[in-house]
Protein backbone atom coordinates (compact mmCIF):
# COMPACT_ATOMS: atom_id res chain seq x y z
CA UNK A 1 0.00 0.00 0.00
CA UNK A 2 2.78 2.43 0.88
CA UNK A 3 4.34 1.87 -2.53
CA UNK A 4 1.08 2.77 -4.26
CA UNK A 5 0.54 5.80 -2.05
CA UNK A 6 4.03 7.06 -2.81
CA UNK A 7 3.34 6.67 -6.53
CA UNK A 8 0.55 9.24 -6.35
CA UNK A 9 3.18 11.97 -6.18
CA UNK A 10 6.06 10.13 -7.81
CA UNK A 11 8.98 11.74 -9.67
CA UNK A 12 7.24 11.80 -13.06
CA UNK A 13 4.12 13.57 -11.76
CA UNK A 14 6.18 16.09 -9.77
CA UNK A 15 8.42 16.79 -12.78
CA UNK A 16 5.38 17.49 -14.96
CA UNK A 17 3.81 19.69 -12.29
CA UNK A 18 7.04 21.61 -11.77
CA UNK A 19 7.45 22.36 -15.48
CA UNK A 20 3.83 23.45 -15.81
CA UNK A 21 4.15 25.60 -12.70
CA UNK A 22 7.17 27.35 -14.16
CA UNK A 23 5.30 28.00 -17.39
CA UNK A 24 2.38 29.58 -15.54
CA UNK A 25 4.55 31.44 -13.05
CA UNK A 26 6.75 33.14 -15.65
CA UNK A 27 6.23 34.73 -19.01
CA UNK A 28 8.20 36.69 -21.57
CA UNK A 29 6.67 40.07 -22.55
CA UNK A 30 8.18 39.60 -26.01
CA UNK A 31 6.60 36.22 -26.52
CA UNK A 32 3.21 37.33 -25.26
CA UNK A 33 3.20 40.43 -27.45
CA UNK A 34 3.54 38.19 -30.48
CA UNK A 35 0.10 36.72 -29.82
CA UNK A 36 -3.25 38.43 -30.02
CA UNK A 37 -3.43 36.69 -27.31
CA UNK A 38 -16.27 18.40 3.68
CA UNK A 39 -13.33 19.62 5.27
CA UNK A 40 -10.20 20.40 3.38
CA UNK A 41 -11.35 18.89 0.12
CA UNK A 42 -14.69 20.66 0.01
CA UNK A 43 -13.07 24.02 0.71
CA UNK A 44 -11.10 23.81 -2.54
CA UNK A 45 -14.24 22.98 -4.52
CA UNK A 46 -16.30 25.62 -2.73
CA UNK A 47 -13.69 28.26 -3.50
CA UNK A 48 -13.74 27.19 -7.12
CA UNK A 49 -17.53 27.62 -7.21
CA UNK A 50 -17.51 30.84 -5.19
CA UNK A 51 -15.24 32.47 -7.76
CA UNK A 52 -17.83 32.11 -10.58
CA UNK A 53 -18.74 35.79 -10.42
CA UNK A 54 -15.10 36.80 -10.78
CA UNK A 55 -14.69 34.32 -13.61
CA UNK A 56 -17.70 35.73 -15.44
CA UNK A 57 -16.29 39.23 -15.14
CA UNK A 58 -12.91 38.04 -16.41
CA UNK A 59 -14.55 36.19 -19.29
CA UNK A 60 -16.00 39.48 -20.54
CA UNK A 61 -12.49 40.92 -20.68
CA UNK A 62 -10.33 37.92 -21.56
CA UNK A 63 -11.21 36.38 -24.90
CA UNK A 64 -8.06 34.45 -25.74
CA UNK A 65 -6.76 31.36 -23.91
CA UNK A 66 -3.32 32.96 -24.13
CA UNK A 67 -4.60 36.03 -22.35
CA UNK A 68 -6.03 33.79 -19.65
CA UNK A 69 -2.63 32.15 -19.15
CA UNK A 70 -0.95 35.55 -19.12
CA UNK A 71 -3.35 36.93 -16.52
CA UNK A 72 -2.93 33.84 -14.33
CA UNK A 73 0.84 33.97 -14.64
CA UNK A 74 0.97 37.62 -13.61
CA UNK A 75 -1.10 36.94 -10.49
CA UNK A 76 0.92 33.85 -9.70
CA UNK A 77 4.33 35.47 -10.01
CA UNK A 78 3.16 38.34 -7.84
CA UNK A 79 1.99 35.96 -5.12
CA UNK A 80 5.23 33.97 -5.32
CA UNK A 81 7.36 37.06 -4.90
CA UNK A 82 5.30 38.31 -1.97
CA UNK A 83 5.64 34.96 -0.18
CA UNK A 84 9.07 33.86 -1.37
CA UNK A 85 10.44 33.56 2.18
CA UNK A 86 7.76 31.07 3.24
CA UNK A 87 7.20 28.99 0.09
CA UNK A 88 9.20 26.02 1.36
CA UNK A 89 8.41 26.30 5.07
CA UNK A 90 4.65 26.99 5.09
CA UNK A 91 2.83 24.72 2.63
CA UNK A 92 -0.57 26.19 3.56
CA UNK A 93 0.56 29.49 2.01
CA UNK A 94 1.29 27.73 -1.28
CA UNK A 95 -2.00 25.78 -1.12
CA UNK A 96 -3.81 29.09 -0.78
CA UNK A 97 -2.04 30.54 -3.82
CA UNK A 98 -3.03 27.54 -5.94
CA UNK A 99 -6.63 27.59 -4.65
CA UNK A 100 -7.04 31.30 -5.27
CA UNK A 101 -5.26 31.80 -8.57
CA UNK A 102 -5.24 28.51 -10.48
CA UNK A 103 -8.27 26.44 -9.44
CA UNK A 104 -10.87 28.94 -10.74
CA UNK A 105 -9.54 28.26 -14.25
CA UNK A 106 -9.42 24.47 -13.96
CA UNK A 107 -12.18 22.06 -14.99
CA UNK A 108 -11.89 19.78 -11.96
CA UNK A 109 -14.70 17.46 -13.02
CA UNK A 110 -13.17 16.76 -16.45
CA UNK A 111 -9.74 16.24 -14.88
CA UNK A 112 -11.22 13.84 -12.34
CA UNK A 113 -13.16 11.91 -14.99
CA UNK A 114 -10.07 11.50 -17.19
CA UNK A 115 -7.82 10.53 -14.27
CA UNK A 116 -10.32 7.91 -13.11
CA UNK A 117 -11.18 6.67 -16.59
CA UNK A 118 -14.60 6.59 -18.29
CA UNK A 119 -15.47 3.03 -17.25
CA UNK A 120 -15.17 3.69 -13.52
CA UNK A 121 -16.48 7.26 -13.73
CA UNK A 122 -19.76 6.43 -15.45
CA UNK A 123 -20.37 3.39 -13.25
CA UNK A 124 -19.70 5.40 -10.08
CA UNK A 125 -22.52 6.77 -7.94
CA UNK A 126 -22.85 10.56 -7.54
CA UNK A 127 -21.47 10.21 -4.02
CA UNK A 128 -18.42 8.30 -5.27
CA UNK A 129 -17.78 10.87 -8.00
CA UNK A 130 -17.98 13.70 -5.49
CA UNK A 131 -15.70 11.93 -3.01
CA UNK A 132 -13.13 11.09 -5.67
CA UNK A 133 -13.19 14.63 -7.12
CA UNK A 134 -12.69 16.15 -3.67
CA UNK A 135 -9.74 13.92 -2.82
CA UNK A 136 -8.20 14.21 -6.28
CA UNK A 137 -8.47 17.99 -6.04
CA UNK A 138 -6.49 17.94 -2.79
CA UNK A 139 -3.88 15.70 -4.42
CA UNK A 140 -3.63 18.01 -7.44
CA UNK A 141 -3.29 21.12 -5.29
CA UNK A 142 -0.57 19.59 -3.14
CA UNK A 143 1.34 18.13 -6.07
CA UNK A 144 1.24 21.47 -7.84
CA UNK A 145 2.07 23.37 -4.67
CA UNK A 146 5.11 21.19 -4.00
CA UNK A 147 6.41 22.06 -7.45
CA UNK A 148 5.47 25.71 -7.01
CA UNK A 149 7.61 25.98 -3.88
CA UNK A 150 10.68 25.15 -6.00
CA UNK A 151 10.13 27.89 -8.58
CA UNK A 152 13.43 29.66 -9.39
CA UNK A 153 12.75 32.36 -12.01
CA UNK A 154 13.00 30.28 -15.19
CA UNK A 155 11.72 31.94 -18.39
CA UNK A 156 8.96 30.72 -20.68
CA UNK A 157 7.88 31.67 -24.19
CA UNK A 158 4.29 31.05 -25.26
CA UNK A 159 3.80 30.19 -28.94
CA UNK A 160 1.03 31.64 -31.15
CA UNK A 161 -2.26 29.80 -31.25
CA UNK A 162 -2.99 27.72 -34.31
CA UNK A 163 -6.11 28.72 -36.15
CA UNK A 164 -8.95 30.92 -34.96
CA UNK A 165 -9.62 30.11 -31.31
CA UNK A 166 -12.99 31.93 -31.45
CA UNK A 167 -14.31 29.13 -33.67
CA UNK A 168 -13.01 26.33 -31.45
CA UNK A 169 -14.26 24.70 -28.26
CA UNK A 170 -10.91 23.03 -27.48
CA UNK A 171 -7.46 24.54 -27.90
CA UNK A 172 -3.90 23.58 -27.10
CA UNK A 173 -1.40 26.24 -26.07
CA UNK A 174 2.30 25.47 -26.48
CA UNK A 175 5.23 26.95 -24.61
CA UNK A 176 8.98 26.46 -24.21
CA UNK A 177 10.74 26.82 -20.86
CA UNK A 178 14.31 28.08 -21.12
CA UNK A 179 16.65 26.85 -18.40
CA UNK A 180 20.21 27.85 -17.65
CA UNK A 181 22.54 24.95 -18.39
CA UNK A 182 19.86 22.63 -19.74
CA UNK A 183 17.71 21.96 -22.80
CA UNK A 184 14.39 23.73 -23.25
CA UNK A 185 11.28 21.99 -21.87
CA UNK A 186 8.18 21.85 -24.03
CA UNK A 187 4.95 22.39 -22.09
CA UNK A 188 1.47 22.34 -23.61
CA UNK A 189 -1.86 23.24 -22.05
CA UNK A 190 -5.22 21.84 -23.11
CA UNK A 191 -8.20 24.09 -22.53
CA UNK A 192 -11.90 23.83 -23.34
CA UNK A 193 -14.54 26.51 -23.55
CA UNK A 194 -17.30 26.08 -20.98
CA UNK A 195 -20.13 28.63 -20.90
CA UNK A 196 -17.93 31.24 -22.55
CA UNK A 197 -14.94 30.65 -20.28
CA UNK A 198 -11.70 28.83 -21.03
CA UNK A 199 -10.89 26.05 -18.56
CA UNK A 200 -7.71 24.02 -18.24
CA UNK A 201 -8.29 20.26 -18.26
CA UNK A 202 -4.80 18.83 -18.85
CA UNK A 203 -1.19 19.78 -19.47
CA UNK A 204 1.81 17.91 -20.78
CA UNK A 205 5.58 18.15 -20.50
CA UNK A 206 7.55 16.88 -23.50
CA UNK A 207 4.42 15.04 -24.60
CA UNK A 208 3.71 13.37 -21.23
CA UNK A 209 0.28 14.21 -19.83
CA UNK A 210 -0.14 14.88 -16.10
CA UNK A 211 -3.67 13.43 -16.07
CA UNK A 212 -2.67 10.32 -18.00
CA UNK A 213 0.19 9.83 -15.56
CA UNK A 214 -2.27 9.92 -12.67
CA UNK A 215 -4.61 7.59 -14.56
CA UNK A 216 -1.82 5.04 -14.99
CA UNK A 217 -1.03 5.19 -11.28
CA UNK A 218 -4.68 4.81 -10.29
CA UNK A 219 -5.29 1.83 -12.60
CA UNK A 220 -3.50 -0.73 -10.39
CA UNK A 221 -5.38 0.29 -7.26
CA UNK A 222 -8.71 0.24 -9.10
CA UNK A 223 -8.05 -3.30 -10.32
CA UNK A 224 -7.09 -4.44 -6.82
CA UNK A 225 -9.73 -2.81 -4.60
CA UNK A 226 -12.12 -0.90 -6.83
CA UNK A 227 -13.14 2.73 -6.63
CA UNK A 228 -13.92 2.77 -2.91
CA UNK A 229 -10.48 1.37 -2.21
CA UNK A 230 -8.85 4.11 -4.29
CA UNK A 231 -10.89 6.83 -2.59
CA UNK A 232 -9.96 5.51 0.86
CA UNK A 233 -6.30 5.39 -0.09
CA UNK A 234 -6.44 8.96 -1.38
CA UNK A 235 -8.05 10.04 1.90
CA UNK A 236 -5.27 8.30 3.82
CA UNK A 237 -2.58 9.82 1.62
CA UNK A 238 -4.02 13.33 1.85
CA UNK A 239 -4.47 13.06 5.62
CA UNK A 240 -0.88 11.86 6.15
CA UNK A 241 0.53 14.58 3.94
CA UNK A 242 -1.63 17.49 5.18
Amino acid sequence: MKKIIASFTGPLVCTIALACTIALATHSPLALSQNTFDDQSSSALQQNQASSENQAQMARVIRSPLELLQSSSEQLISALRQNRATLKTKPQVVYGIVDRILLPHVDLVSMSRMALGPNYWFRASPEQRQAFTQQFTILLVRTYAAALAQYTDEKVYFLPLRGNFEEQTHVQVYSNILRAGGPAIQVSYRLMQIKGQWKLYDFSVDGISLIRSFHSQFAEKLQQNGLDGLINELIQHNTQNG
